[in-house]
Formats: structure tokens, C-alpha cells, sequence
């Protein structure tokens, strides 16, 4: 619903069935302010499963 709201206001915005774990295993590209990124939020240590090349920070 939240995606949904975005594109409503004219954003691109998606919701990704696996979330950003399954975008990068699937080879998405990450972009944060500063341009593209290998860093990716997870939870907690124990759901570090962020493929390699990758850097996990919670």
C-alpha cells in the first residue's frame, strides 16, 4: 500500500516480493544519495544474507 501511495504522488516506487535481499541476489541495482551503493540494510546480524560483493549494515 505504501508503494502504491508513492506512485500516486508521481514517485517510482515498487514492492519487491522477497524485499532488497531478493533485488540484489537477483542482481538489482542499489542507489542511494550519493549514486550507486553495495551497501544494504538488514535486520540483524543473523539475517546477514547479502550475496557477495555486497556489504551488510544494521
Amino acid at each position: 500500500m505504501f508503494a502504491r501511495s508513492l506512485v500516486e504522488q508521481g514517485w517510482k516506487a515498487f514492492n519487491l516480493e522477497g524485499a532488497i535481499l531478493g533485488w540484489t541476489h537477483a542482481g538489482g541495482e542499489l542507489v542511494n544519495a550519493d549514486g550507486p551503493t553495495m551497501r544494504v540494510h538488514v535486520y540483524s546480524r543473523k539475517l546477514d544474507l547479502v550475496p557477495e560483493g555486497y556489504e551488510a549494515v544494521w
